[in-house]
């Protein structure tokens, strides 16, 4: 039996053309974020993020960022739990169900006649390790065969 042709196979490909193609592809994506800093730094800056790194940082004491970084703790600690809570009721309330249902087996006539081909077809199709689809026209199945 023919084999088809490879179009990805990473098997074949050799350390050297691995380690290039990964070093390209990291070169790249390095680029793009690069390009995309100037961006980033209008966006922020935008959003006002010096003034507040400035007042914060720069012109208040340690006393007052203690007492932000306090605030800021306890608003993320706030966050956690409402969200392990909401965790929680879920668990309880459907932990235990399994509302997976397993579909109906389509006997091998059901299928044929919804494909608008024989019984045989569908019983070559469904035991060929490669199948060949071909299609008329209005899109129903014309044949369909285990040879490439």
């Amino acid at each position: 039996m023919k084999e088809p042709e490879i179009i990805d196979f990473p098997k074949l490909t050799t350390n050297v053309r691995w380690g290039a193609e990964t070093t390209i592809t990291l070169a790249a994506w390095t680029l793009w974020l690069y390009l995309l800093l100037p961006l980033v730094t209008m966006l922020l800056w935008a959003a006002g993020f010096r003034m507040v790194f400035v007042q914060q940082f720069m012109l208040s004491s340690a006393e007052v960022l203690a007492t932000v970084s306090g605030w800021y703790l306890l608003g993320v600690l706030a966050i956690g739990l409402v969200l392990e809570g909401f965790s929680i009721y879920n668990r309880r309330k459907f932990g235990e169900l399994d509302r997976r249902k397993v579909p109906t087996p389509v006997a091998d006539g059901e299928l044929a006649a919804a494909y608008g081909v024989d019984v045989d077809t569908v019983i070559k199709a469904r035991n060929a390790r490669i199948l060949v689809v071909r299609f008329k026209a209005g899109g129903l199945v014309l044949d369909a065969s285990d040879q490439v």
